[in-house]
């Protein structure tokens, strides 16, 4: 698996892959992530694909669309897959549950490292619109004659926008109360504090405050991943305060700083998933580039997750000719 220097532009997803236990969130829930797979066990497997034709996932994560080839179809009707992603930690985390059935390139997609016309097969799940509509027309470069090009693609105002907006607006929350800020002035006024591990009661009055605030706000907020996630860290930060004699100060601190970095992290994952929607406007404007690429019978269309349920994506799909 070849590597580069990380852009800071990403480190906040090189942050959520670096954990072990990130498989990729399933966006859209459990109908998402059935809409998803029967998106791609048909597009699998309306081709011929066979050894030693070669699919590229760019922007793979860890590798969704491999997983399910490896799962459902035999060898003798899969390609092998080549998966760029700008995070080496999202390589890593393919490579841990997959093996060696793949190739990981940490790279950036609009600059793909790859011999043009190169692969029978294109695909990317809520990637290519991350880097941009130029990242769909350096994908399209890559589909060799008689290949097929297709992608899921976040869906401007659609569910998981909405989804994504709202995660990022209750993680938020956190921040607005102060919670972060006042835990740390009520911890540094124990431990280095003249009493020498007194309780300094201004400071311990603001942080009450604050978490309260931050309490009342999320419990206000409607059920979601992120009022989850911040429930659960606000609850920490409160045992954190109540146990601190229990913890070396820098370890506290520490945790701490952790805590902020990792909602911190999140909500620019969130965020940068909502500015990845794309409207109409923008899909006949991704069409248009895939035409001047080549690229024929270029088709888009809003997926639905469930009946009833405004659309959680774009399907894009295409072919060049042989």
């Amino acid at each position: 698996m070849s590597t580069k220097p990380l852009a800071s532009t990403a480190a906040h997803w090189e942050e959520y892959w670096r954990d072990g236990s990130s498989g990729g969130e399933i966006l859209g829930g459990e109908g998402g992530s059935r809409s998803l797979d029967a998106f791609w066990r048909r597009f699998l497997g309306e081709r011929d694909f066979a050894p030693p034709d070669l699919a590229l996932d760019v922007a793979s994560g860890a590798a969704p669309i491999a997983r399910l080839a490896l799962a459902e179809f035999p060898a003798e009707r899969r390609p092998r897959f080549i998966c760029a992603d700008y995070a080496p930690a999202a390589l890593a985390s393919a490579r841990r549950m997959l093996g060696a059935a793949i190739e990981g390139v940490a790279c950036d997609a609009r600059a793909l490292p790859f011999r043009e016309l190169s692969f029978s097969g294109v695909v990317s799940q809520f990637g290519l619109e991350y880097v941009g509509n130029d990242g769909f027309s350096a994908a399209a470069r890559m589909v060799a004659r008689g290949g097929r090009l297709a992608a899921i693609i976040h869906y401007r105002g659609g569910a998981i926008e909405t989804e994504c907006a709202e995660n990022a607006r209750v993680v938020g929350l956190i921040a607005g109360a102060g919670l972060i800020a006042s835990a740390r002035k009520a911890l540094r006024k124990t431990y280095e504090g003249p009493k020498g591990g007194g309780v300094h009661a201004k400071s311990e009055k603001a942080f009450a405050a604050a978490l309260d605030d931050a309490n009342a706000a999320l419990m206000r907020s409607p059920a979601s991943t992120g009022r989850g996630l911040s429930l659960r860290y606000a609850g920490d930060i409160a045992q954190l305060a109540a146990r601190r004699f229990a913890f070396a100060p820098e370890d506290a601190y520490e945790w701490l700083k952790g805590v902020e970095a990792r909602l911190d992290a999140y909500s620019k994952r969130m965020t940068s998933m909502v500015a990845a929607a794309r409207s109409s406007a923008d899909m006949t404007d991704i069409k248009l580039r895939l035409e001047s690429d080549g690229l024929e019978a270029i088709s888009f269309a809003p997926l639905t997750f469930r009946p009833g349920d405004p659309p959680g994506a774009w399907t894009l799909e295409a072919r060049r000719p042989a």
